[in-house]
């Protein structure tokens, strides 16, 4: 799966992380279809003697525990969670051929929370987190290995990206006073003179640098 084509990434944007769910969330999948196949497989040479209903039976118990398996593979190869240098997005396969893709942009992060729920996250440390966004429906990504990790690193990714668009801001103001200055006055252009002699005031002379 090529998830930078999937994600249609920025420019600049990377992927930092991916995240699968935790296997204790399709164990239960795994020991039906593989017990279904090992039964069958077991009670093959009987069912096969049980003509004509003991032979369908042995090809529904192989196909089914196949397809509950295949199922399975695919569902734990394709919900993901990703972290990007610009947003979190979690990927949802819902069936053979639904997909939801939901993403969250750190500008819109609000808080970042988790939650664990029974004796298994206890004992083999998964849990939800949970995504509050400024919009009205917050992402929910469930069972996650070691969640606080991502929450941490949610956070620190937030505050990258502020810093960035920040900086961003700062350039574009800049760059949009450089194309103004050919247009203004002599009386704008003088005012401004004397905000810059003063601004520049305050830095050390070279011969204060030199001592």
């Amino acid at each position: 799966m090529n998830l930078e084509k999937k994600l249609e990434l920025r420019n600049g944007e990377k992927i930092i992380t991916t995240i699968r769910q935790h296997a204790a969330k399709r164990f239960w999948a795994y020991v039906f279809g593989f017990g279904l196949v090992v039964a069958d497989a077991f009670c093959l040479f009987w069912l096969l003697n049980q003509a004509p209903w003991g032979q369908r039976v042995a090809i529904a118990g192989f196909v089914v525990g196949g397809l509950v398996i295949i199922k399975t593979l695919l569902s734990a190869n394709h919900n993901l969670t990703i972290l990007t240098t610009e947003r979190v997005v979690d990927i949802s396969r819902r069936g053979w051929l639904e997909e939801v893709i939901s993403a969250v942009y750190y500008r819109d992060v609000r808080d970042a929370y988790v939650e664990r729920r029974g004796v298994g996250a206890k004992v083999f440390g998964y849990g939800s987190l949970i995504v509050e966004t400024s919009g009205r429906a917050n992402l929910v990504m469930d069972y996650l290995p070691r969640p606080e990790r991502w929450q941490t690193i949610i956070f620190e990714e937030k505050d990258k990206y502020l810093v960035r668009g920040r900086l961003a801001d700062r350039g574009a103001i800049y760059s949009a006073f450089l194309d103004l200055i050919p247009e203004l006055s002599e009386d704008e252009l003088c005012e401004i003179k004397d905000v810059v002699d003063e601004r520049l005031a305050d830095y050390p002379s070279e011969r204060e640098f030199a001592e």
